[in-house]
């Protein structure tokens, strides 16, 4: 079940996603720009949904299991992964292949760095 915040930040979500579809078709100026704007209201109201409807199990230290998708966090938030291979890493999300599914190079987990 979601709180009443979250269901108002889902519909606000919803809804930026729909203006920037409609102006993708239909609005003017640069193509590649409107193009960009949508792709980004799509990423953060995917981002959002996980967010409320995914079961995080994280550990004692913050880990959170992690699954190949959408990365989980905003590009800019600094991050420690954990690949498949075992090796770690810290950078921001950006820097990651989420979606990747690659021998030693998969994330497994990962925990957001608080400063």
């Amino acid at each position: 079940m979601i709180t009443s915040k979250q269901y108002d930040t889902l519909m606000r979500l919803s809804d930026e996603k729909e203006t920037t579809l409609k102006n993708l078709y239909h609005g003017s100026g640069d193509l590649s720009d409107r193009a960009i704007d949508f792709v980004e209201a799509s990423q953060e109201f995917e981002r959002f949904v996980l967010s409320i409807t995914e079961d995080k199990s994280t550990d004692t230290d913050g880990w959170v299991k992690w699954s190949p998708g959408l990365c989980p966090v905003a590009l800019d938030t600094v991050v420690d992964v954990t690949f498949d291979s075992g090796a770690c890493s810290r950078d921001r999300a950006e820097s990651f292949k989420w979606m990747c599914v690659l021998d030693g190079k998969t994330i497994v987990a990962y925990r957001i760095v608080r400063n």
